[in-house]
């Protein structure tokens, strides 16, 4: 019996596969037989991941790609499909950084100047990545895509008013696009995160890098740890990643999975 979460010759591209939660997603898809493509702006880290990939006998691929520039993204989907053959699955796992701090900030800190940045990064750039990877996908029938948000976009979480917010608009999109993308056979599910250990750090950057005030953002970063109940590592999102990008989810569309061992239910 073939093992429904076996992607055997699956054509994977990871939007941001080379560091924290990405590369774990990226690397559980090549463990499980998937032609693994992951993109990101440091080639050194790309270097790193393909050379990890296929240590374990695995193809990989890495692709340059600003997930900020609509043109970088639509070239990194088109890089993919001539280099592992097409496209059945599709993770984004990035968001766009801006210069501005994007930690746990009050909203009455943060400068009007910011907000547009903050849209760019936690919305429209994953809006730019499920737009360009859904060409192939319609010529084809068929694909799969799985995109990683927070989990303030769920639940209000004080300090990530705009992080939760551009996570909302997300998570909304995804529920909209399911309908929009069934006639295509094209499933389309959200995977909401919060604190998450991922070998580095637990939630991406070090709390001092949150711009004029660290000390609100570590007060913030300890009141989610002692609410969390379980422990959450990068090889459990990865793992909810594989389940949707697999065929035991093909008939699962437009929903969204939190992976936040028990912060919000």
């Amino acid at each position: 019996m073939t093992d429904p979460m076996k992607l055997e010759g699956k054509r994977v591209l990871i939007f941001g596969g080379t560091r924290k939660i990405g590369r774990a997603v990226g690397l559980a898809y090549a463990a499980a037989g998937a032609r693994v493509a992951v993109t990101g702006r440091d080639p050194e880290s790309g270097a790193a991941m393909v050379a990890d990939i296929n240590a374990m006998g695995a193809p990989g691929e890495f692709i340059p790609c600003d997930i900020t520039d609509y043109a970088s993204v639509e070239a990194a989907v088109t890089a993919t499909v001539q280099k592992v053959g097409g496209l059945d699955v599709m993770v984004q796992s990035a968001a766009g950084r801006t210069h501005e701090p994007q930690g746990f900030r009050p909203f009455s800190e943060i400068d009007p100047s910011e907000i547009a940045g903050y849209a760019h990064t936690h919305w429209v750039s994953k809006a730019y990545c499920i737009k360009a990877a859904l060409a192939p996908m319609i010529a084809q029938n068929n694909g799969k895509m799985v995109i990683i948000t927070s989990d303030s976009g769920r639940f209000p979480t004080q300090g990530e008013s705009l992080i939760g917010g551009g996570a909302a608009a997300t998570l909304l999109m995804v529920r909209t696009l399911s309908k929009e993308f069934a006639r295509w056979k094209i499933n389309i599910n959200g995977l909401a995160i919060s604190i998450t250990d991922t070998g580095e750090r637990a939630t991406g950057d070090s709390p001092s890098g949150y711009g004029a005030r660290p000390e609100f953002a570590a007060k913030m970063f300890e009141k989610l740890a002692k609410r969390q109940i379980m422990h959450v590592e990068g090889k459990h999102v990865a793992g909810a990643a594989l389940y949707l990008g697999s065929e035991l989810c093909d008939a699962t569309t437009g929903q969204i999975l939190s992976v936040n061992g028990g912060i919000a239910v």
